[in-house]
């Protein structure tokens, strides 16, 4: 049986959709690691799949609200996101419902 290169699943468990786990030792002993995700999640109408190298982009209060939607009805999946503002939000005049619970990346964006 031939070896996977490091850091790669065997191809049979890639097709079937299984994770592989990976072992590293350190000072603290044994401990597993799970490969991260290509892709984290998507917002419907947004584009950026959530990833620090591709983030959510908000440009508008219509697409902040919908972040946040998804945040806050969703916090396991979409509170540890990236996500990165495209332009000046205006609500003019009116609120923001906050992320609730958030533990990912907001960039400003110099906005």
């Amino acid at each position: 049986m031939s070896h996977p290169e490091p850091g790669r699943a065997p191809r049979f468990l890639a097709r079937l959709g299984v994770a592989v786990l990976g072992l590293a030792f350190g000072s603290g002993g044994l401990a597993v690691v799970a490969p991260a995700p290509a892709v984290a999640a998507v917002i419907d109408g947004l584009t950026g799949s959530g990833t620090t190298a591709d983030p959510i982009v908000i440009r508008s209060a219509a697409d902040l609200d919908a972040a946040a939607a998804n945040v806050n009805g969703d916090t396991s999946t979409y509170g540890s996101l990236s996500y990165r503002l495209g332009a000046d939000i205006d609500y003019a005049g009116g609120t923001f419902e906050t992320f609730r619970e958030f533990s990912g990346v907001f960039d400003g964006n110099a906005h």
